[in-house]
C-alpha cells in the first residue's frame, strides 16, 4: 500500500470489534440490533465510494475496521450524521451496559496497544471474525461463516483441479445407509447453460431476475434414482459440502433448485439426456460455481433466535 495515501487518522480509545464480539457471546439478541445498523453503514459507504481497505493500519486486526468507515461517513454523509446523532450515543450506552468494567478496560488496553504497534504498510486482508484467545478461527468454522450465496460472477472458468476438489467434497458427503446413490453432472458449455437459463426463466410466473443461473460459468446438477427414498437429504448434503469446498478455494457458489424443476419437465428431458444425467435418475439439486465478481459483499446476517437447549 502506498504510504502517501491520504486517509483520515483514527485514534481508537477502545476496540469496537472486541466489545461487539463480547456482547455477541453474552447476548444472542445483540446481533439483531447491531447487524442491521452495520448493514446500513456499509450501504451508505458504498454509495459514497468509501473503501475502508485503503486505510493504512498499525495492527493487522484493524484492517477494514468500521471505525474507518464511520470516520469517512461523518465527513461525507449528512444522512449518517443525522442518524448517528439520533441513535449513536444510545447504541454505545446499550453496548457498554452489557459489559463488565474488566471487559471495557481490556478493550481500552487492546486499542492502546494497537495504536502503539509499528506501522504496517503491507497488511494482508484478514477475516474480521477472530477468535479472542488464539486470534484465529478454526479453518472449517471460518469457511462456514464466510460462505454466502453469490449473485454475480466473472467470466473466468473454474480451474480443473479446483473443480475436482469441489466434486470430491460432494462425493465425500454422507448418504443414508451408505447407498451413495447420487450422480454429479458438470455443465460448462455456454450454449447449454444459456438454454437452461432461458428455460428456467420462461417457467417463472413473476421473474425478478433475467439470469436465474446468475451468469455463473459452471453448473453442477446432483441427481439420484427416481425412486430413491432419501434423494433430497443426500443431495442437499452433497451441495453443502461442495459450496463449502468452493468457499475454501476462494470461489463463489449458490445453491439452486429451479433448474432441476425445469429438467424434470417434458421440455427439459432433451437437455437432461444431452448433459448425461443417467436414465431413470431425477435431478434434485444444483450448485453454480465461479469466481465472485463482488468478493467484498458480506454474508447475510443470520437469525440466531432459532435455538433451544434441553439438558
Amino acid at each position: 500500500m502506498n504510504s502517501n495515501q491520504q486517509t483520515p487518522r483514527i485514534i481508537c480509545k477502545n476496540c469496537a470489534l472486541q466489545l461487539a464480539l463480547k456482547c455477541y457471546e453474552l447476548h444472542w439478541w445483540f446481533r439483531l440490533v447491531r447487524e442491521p445498523l452495520l448493514l446500513g453503514m456499509r450501504l451508505l459507504a458504498r454509495w459514497h465510494g468509501i473503501d475502508v481497505r485503503k486505510h493504512v493500519v498499525r495492527n493487522p486486526e484493524c484492517y477494514g475496521c468500521i471505525r474507518f468507515m464511520k470516520a469517512e461517513l461523518e465527513e461525507k454523509s449528512l444522512t449518517f450524521r443525522l442518524l448517528n446523532d439520533l441513535i449513536g450515543k444510545e447504541f454505545s450506552e446499550l453496548r457498554d451496559s452489557m459489559l463488565s468494567k474488566q471487559d471495557l478496560d481490556e478493550a481500552k488496553r487492546y486499542a492502546q496497544e494497537a495504536m502503539e504497534t509499528e506501522l504496517d504498510l503491507e497488511t494482508p486482508k484478514i477475516n474480521k471474525l477472530i477468535n479472542k484467545e488464539k486470534n484465529e478461527m478454526n479453518q472449517t468454522i471460518e469457511t462456514i461463516h464466510k460462505r454466502k450465496g453469490t449473485k454475480s460472477y466473472t467470466t473466468e472458468q473454474v480451474k480443473g483441479q479446483d473443480l475436482e476438489s469441489i466434486i470430491f467434497a460432494g462425493i465425500a458427503g454422507p448418504t443414508a445407509r451408505n447407498t451413495q446413490n447420487r450422480h454429479f453432472t458438470v455443465v460448462q458449455n455456454e450454449e447449454i447453460l444459456r438454454q437452461i437459463n432461458d428455460s428456467v426463466l420462461s417457467l417463472q410466473t413473476s421473474p425478478v431476475n433475467r439470469f436465474p443461473l446468475y451468469n455463473a460459468p459452471t453448473l453442477i446438477v446432483v441427481s439420484t434414482p427416481a425412486d430413491y427414498q432419501f434423494a433430497e437429504q443426500d443431495s442437499a448434503i452433497a451441495v453443502e459440502n461442495m459450496t463449502l469446498a468452493a468457499t475454501s478455494l476462494g470461489l463463489g457458489s449458490r445453491y439452486l433448485v429451479s433448474p432441476t424443476r425445469f429438467l424434470e419437465t417434458d421440455s427439459g428431458k432433451k437437455i437432461k439426456q444431452e448433459i448425461g444425467i443417467p436414465e431413470g435418475y431425477r435431478s434434485i439439486a444444483c450448485l453454480i460455481v465461479g469466481y465472485d465478481a463482488d468478493p467484498d459483499q458480506e454474508p447475510v446476517s443470520r437469525n440466531l433466535n432459532v435455538v433451544n437447549y434441553v439438558k
